[in-house]
Parts: C-alpha cells; structure tokens; sequence
C-alpha cells in the first residue's frame, strides 16, 4: 500500500518511525482512504529512500523530517478509529517538493531567516500539530538556504514561499542550518496577492471612483464589514488605516476574468476584458443596487497600495 501524508510533522530516530498526520491510503486494488488522524511509517536500513524526479541519490531515513512530504510504500498493518499504522521497513519512502512560508526576519547571504507561517501546506502555530523536538528547526527561526536564488525582493518583513527539501533530521536540538533547502522561491513580487472587502449592510456607493483605467477603494470612508484585507503569502494588509488609498488596475495579462455576481438571482455575469466590465458595472450601481463584496487576485505593491489585477469579482444584492 501507499501512504501519502500531507507532511511528516515529527519523527523518533530511536524507532525509526514517521508520525504523519492527514494522510492519504491507496491500495493495492486501487482503493482510496483519507486517514483524518496520524499514521505511523516504520522504516529502516532497508527502505528504499528516494526523491521525485530523481533517479539516484544517497538518501537515508534521516532526510525525512518535520515538515517533509512523503509518498510511502509498504505494509498497512492496522487501521481504526481514523488512525492507521504501516510498515515500510522493507519498502520504500519518496521524498516530495516541500513547502514553506513565512515572513523574513533576517537576510542573509544565500539563506533567510523566516517566521513561519506555512509549513508542507499547514498552518504553524501554538495549536498546529508541528513538534520540532530533535530537528534543530524552529518556527519562529526557521532557516532556508537558498544558494544562488535572487533575494533583491526578499528583505526583511516580506513574505515569501520556497520549495525543496528539508534538512536531515538529527534527534538532537542544535541540527545544522540551514534547516530547510529552497529550489525555488516566491517573493511579493511573484505570490499572488488576494483582496477581500464586505460592506456592511451594502452600499450604493463602494468607490471613490471607478472607471476604465482604475478602481480606487476608500477605507476612510467606507462602510466595510468584517473583513478588509489583502493576503499576500504570509502577510496581511489591513485596508483600514492605510496612508494611501488602493487603486486596482487590470493586469498586463490577456487572461483577465472579471465578473459581477448577483446574490438574489443566483447569475454571475463573465467579461473577457476589463472595460466591457466596467461599462456593466456603471450600469448596474444605478443608486439603488448596494454592492456587498468584492475579491480580487493580482500582484499587490505595498509602497503604492497599487494592485494588478488579474481576476475581479463584485457582488450586488440583486
């Protein structure tokens, strides 16, 4: 059988066993298993141990560690009450692309020192089921080499996402940085930012202005609801208070959507172009019809509260 965990999140050297939670169980007849509580791997100096995409490398069951994502192939040995056991002592364990994000604390040369956020897909944090006992790895610390990957963008307090490997597990608390090994890297100028706004109650009037070259937010004056954010990666920007107000623009790509949605008929009206979007929407917000939210997709700057959009999304009370 196959185990496929979202992330090994600890791992006790003495036993050579692999604690994963939320994992995935294939069988051998194709059956598929979604395990909501932890799975235990055994493994050993007999399992095979490799990489994606790789066809040879000196891979040892240290490689696997808090945070890595792994496909592992052997024996399922129990399963109840959603938790599930597997012997891969004579099998074989793939190593995935992992993840992590966060937002950086220190630049360095060829590394960066990141407050953790995201780790294999999941959240980190005081309740997150991450135990960094023994890998010499820390959320708040959380060190990623990143060799000859461009960091102009990456500087303090900006949020970025890496892929790779993590560093191999050592059982002991002072593990040799860098903790995590980054093949790739996204900086805010590359990570999709994501803008969400509600009005409360609706409002006829959701902009100071809007039309074919811009839609400009004003948080000073709107009546926002609960939410009034941009994420982008591991940052939030929190529209209410900010010096300047935020100006969307279409993105320079030909594959905008942009769509109006309407609560009460259940339609979604699609335009290919921002303009034929626009047109409807000055149509629509006739002084009666109240927009209730909007989202949007694109690359966010924040020194100029500037957004690109790629994707826009508002919704009337119709």
């Amino acid at each position: 059988m196959r185990s496929a965990p979202a992330g090994a999140d600890n791992k006790t050297v003495a036993e050579e066993r692999i604690t994963t939670k939320f994992s995935g169980l294939v069988g051998a007849d194709g059956s598929d298993t979604f395990i909501l509580g932890t799975t235990q791997v055994t493994v050993g100096a007999n399992t095979v141990i490799t990489e994606f995409g790789q066809t040879a490398g000196a891979y040892t069951p240290a490689q696997i560690s808090v945070g890595s994502s792994i496909d592992a192939f052997g024996i399922l040995t129990s399963q109840s009450s959603g938790n599930a056991t597997m012997d891969a002592s004579a099998g074989r364990v793939r190593l995935d692309v992992a993840t992590a994000s966060g937002l950086v604390t220190v630049q360095g040369s060829g590394t960066l020192t990141l407050n953790l956020s995201e780790l294999g897909g999941r959240t980190v944090g005081a309740t997150a089921p991450f135990a960094f006992a023994g890998s010499g790895a820390s959320a708040a610390q959380y060190v990623v080499g990143t060799a000859a990957l461009d960091l102009s963008n990456s500087t303090v307090g900006a949020p970025v996402l890496v892929t790779g490997l993590t560093s191999s597990f050592t059982g002991t608390a002072a593990a040799a940085t860098p903790n995590f090994t980054a093949t790739t890297l996204l900086d805010p100028t590359t990570i999709n930012a994501q803008l969400v706004v509600d009005w409360s109650g609706g409002t006829a009037a959701p902009f100071s202005s809007f039309d074919t070259s811009s839609i400009v937010l004003d948080p000073a004056s709107s009546n926002f609801g609960q939410r009034h954010e941009i994420l982008i990666g591991s940052q939030l920007v929190n529209l209410v208070g900010l010096a300047t107000n935020p100006t969307l623009t279409p993105g320079t790509s030909s594959a905008g959507v942009f769509s109006i949605g309407h609560v009460v008929s259940s339609t979604v009206e699609n335009f290919e172009t921002y303009s034929a979007f626009i047109t409807q929407l000055q149509t629509e917000l006739n002084g009666t019809t109240l927009a209730t939210g909007m989202t949007a997709i694109g690359q966010y700057t924040t020194s100029t509260a500037a957004f690109s959009a790629t994707s826009i999304t508002i919704f009337l009370n119709n």
